[in-house]
């Protein structure tokens, strides 16, 4: 009957194949899993350091001291296997889940008798789905859930009597757990030990027993064979044996630990921007959980909802209520620890507690047991309309969305950069902007071997590093340029890219604290014919007031180069005159700008100072260079909405082509446009009129950056208080 499940399971899975075809990789985690498949499947437990190695840093791949996939080699192994006997990785996937799906039949039925073990089956099998990502994507499940049934499988007979086959199938279950849930299957091997003491004491055996020769003799062979692979592998990889990569991994990108009870880590040090985002907003979301119960308890749930319906929970709960057996309540504990790790645990992924699904099988089926003996003589009928319902339900809630984001069909970054450069050898530098994070639309991932690989993708690091990778290859790959956070996506060939500038990490920050004539604080500035003055905590502009042409803006821009995505916030001063309010007068925001005799590049974001009217407006257009010559504002809001007061933070972005505008935190306008490729930030002020003077208007603050904070700039939690004047950091 096992072998009947798992055949069929399979073969259904195959008989789909021209209507779900074998799925796409869509998360970082895929793709690492999938680097290990094919340096497996060539022979190999490792790949050297590339050279360029820093180009290649990604999502959850170690680049140096060696190459390779952070994960233990468990699901890769078998990733491998189907690549290498059937030439693609996803069929072993399929033989994990068949394996799987038998070894839980089996399991089954050495708790319960065989239609219980059977129903059991069909009802877990058909929540987690022939459609699920435990059989459609790369990513785990199926290998540590059959190594937890055979752990779990052994437990009645090691309680009632010691056998050799007994150890040695139980020890073969916790070797997969090792290598594919080492923590989860320390618990499951922790839980199962407990369970054994309780189970042998209510039935009066000598724990002396499992202790003797004939039954430690296997167990240690077995797990100290496999535990020699594992140290060799880990050297091989890490250098040490008792070094995970996974630790590794961790100790030079994470920053939130992986579980609540322990404490922040010092922030790395990142070479890109993406990386440094993803891993941020992982520690956010660490302290979110961590300060709030509820949310901790809500992602358990969904968690759960994984594998049980709210249907299921029906006989769950009358066996729960109802059943002394020893055996339920062993299941249950088993499934408590794994809760319990859960809750403990930031990242609450189905697959993480997948060698426990044998024990709620068990659990399952003691419920349709007694829901069977409730009913007398509907009892049948009852279990198997039950049993018809649960299984039409329908696959549980999909981590990753299974199948249908990794359907041939399905749109990506990646697969639009692939098609668009055709075949051939291709080398494609990626420019992520500045706030990308990493939502399951990575493209920087590679082959085990690197160089022969048909498109090798790289992070754009600037124009010399990338002429190091360029001359490395020595011109025998077509190089382009792909920006996948551009709207459109843009994939240009790479020498006629323009001369974007990637993040140099540069931030300044000044509340103004001396009086100067024009703005200078050591040299940090440059300014316009109509200087900027400050006086301490303010600065103003210095124009006549009379009308234009010529425009005459004050202006001042930072000195040094920036990255070409940029950041400037400022708080808008104005001592309330009442002039202001006739005259034209603007603070001003600067986004790649160049400043000299008779020459003033920039995109400019302006907005009029004074009491919110219908005159009020904030725009922002692109100055070209020469006196007076402008561009129509590329975006503009009139009326009360768009007034700035003494007070308001208004912040300015572009990030690629984008250019926003905010207002205390609330995007105002929005424009696009690409003619300015570099440049560097800054501020500026306009005056027209006689009713007021330039003291009267400017700022109080200044922040500037080429690396958009951390945080949500639509949200008023994105303005920053009021900066100390520590000038360039």
């Amino acid at each position: 009957m096992c072998l009947f499940v798992a055949l069929g399971s399979m073969s259904l899975r195959l008989a789909l194949l021209h209507s779900r075809p074998m799925p796409r990789p869509f998360v970082a985690d895929e793709f690492s899993y999938l680097l290990g498949a094919e340096t497996f499947a060539a022979g190999h437990l490792t790949n050297p350091i590339h050279p360029m190695w820093e180009h290649f840093e990604t999502l959850r791949e170690l680049v140096r001291p060696t190459y390779m996939t952070m994960y233990p080699p468990g699901q890769s192994l078998f990733l491998a296997l189907g690549l290498k006997l059937f030439g693609h990785p996803w069929f072993g996937v399929l033989i994990s889940f068949g394996l799987f799906a038998g070894c839980l039949c089996w399991m089954l039925q050495n708790w319960l008798p065989p239609i219980y073990a059977l129903l059991a089956s069909a009802v877990l099998l058909a929540r987690i789905s022939l459609f699920g990502y435990w059989m459609n994507s790369y990513w785990g499940g199926a290998v540590a859930a059959a190594g937890g049934c055979l752990v779990l499988a052994r437990l009645p007979s090691l309680a009632r009597r010691a056998k050799v086959k007994d150890v040695i199938i139980a020890s073969i279950g916790l070797v997969v757990l090792a290598n594919t849930r080492p923590f989860e299957g320390l618990v499951i091997a922790v839980g199962g030990v407990a369970a054994l003491l309780w189970w042998r004491r209510r039935l009066h055996r000598p724990f002396g027993e499992l202790l003797t020769l004939r039954c430690l003799l296997p167990l240690l062979l077995i797990c100290g064979a496999v535990g020699t692979l594992d140290c060799y592998y880990n050297y091989r990889v890490t250098g040490h044996a008792s070094l995970m990569p996974y630790a590794v991994y961790f100790r030079d990108y994470r920053i939130a630990p992986p579980w609540l009870v322990l404490s922040e880590r010092p922030m790395p040090v990142y070479r890109h921007a993406n990386l440094e985002n993803t891993w941020e907003d992982d520690l956010e979301k660490f302290r979110r959980i961590k300060s709030h119960p509820a949310q901790n308890l809500a992602d358990l749930r969904v968690t759960a909802s994984f594998f049980v319906s709210a249907l299921c929970l029906f006989p769950m709960l009358i066996g729960l209520l109802l059943s002394r057996s020893y055996r339920l309540w062993t299941a249950a504990f088993l499934c408590a620890c794994l809760c319990g790790t859960l809750l403990i645990t930031m990242s609450k992924t189905p697959h993480y507690v997948a060698g426990g699904a044998g024990a709620l099988g068990v659990i399952v089926a003691y419920g349709l047991r007694w829901l069977r003996a409730a009913a007398e003589d509907y009892g049948p009928l009852l279990v198997l309309t039950l049993v018809a319902l649960l299984c039409l339900e329908g696959r549980a809630p999909d981590k990753g969305e299974s199948w249908q984001v990794r359907s041939r069909d399905t749109v990506s970054p990646r697969t639009i950069a692939m098609k668009a450069v055709g075949s051939g050898k291709h080398l494609i530098f990626v420019r992520y902007s500045l706030d990308h994070i990493d939502k399951s639309s990575e493209v920087i991932f590679n082959h085990a071997n690197i160089d022969d690989s048909e498109i090798v993708w790289a992070h754009d690091m600037g124009r010399s590093e990338n002429k190091e990778l360029l001359n490395y290859y020595h011109g025998t790959r077509k190089a382009w340029l792909f920006q996948p956070d551009a709207t459109p996506q843009e994939l240009v060939p790479y020498e006629s890219a323009d001369q974007y500038i990637p993040a140099t990490g540069r931030t300044y920050a000044t509340g103004f604290p001396a009086t100067e004539n024009p703005i200078s604080e050591k040299a940090s500035w440059v300014s316009s014919a109509s200087a900027i003055r400050t006086t301490p905590g303010v600065a103003f502009g210095t124009q006549s007031g009379s009308p234009p042409p010529p425009y005459l803006d004050s202006a001042a821009l930072l000195t040094g180069t920036w990255g070409s995505d940029q950041f400037v916030q400022i708080t808008v001063h104005w001592n309330g005159a009442p002039g202001t309010n006739q005259d034209y007068d603007e603070v001003e925001i600067r986004l790649r700008g160049t400043l000299g005799k008779n020459w003033d590049r920039t995109y400019n974001i302006n907005c009029r100072v004074g009491t919110p009217s219908r005159d009020s407006y904030i725009q922002m257009g692109r100055a070209n260079g020469p006196p007076d010559d402008f561009t129509p504002p590329l975006a503009e809001l009139h009326g009360s909405t768009a007034a700035c007061q003494d007070g308001d933070v208004v912040t300015g972005t572009i990030v690629g082509s984008v250019i926003t505008a905010y207002i205390n935190g609330k995007k105002v306008i929005q424009g696009t446009d690409s003619v300015i490729t570099s440049g560097a930030p800054g501020f500026g002020f306009f005056h027209q009129g006689t009713h007021s003077q330039n003291s009267d208007f400017g700022i109080s603050s200044f922040i500037a950056s080429d690396r958009l904070p951390r945080f949500d700039v639509q949200g008023q939690a994105a303005s920053p208080a009021r900066p100390k004047p520590d000038g360039l950091k």
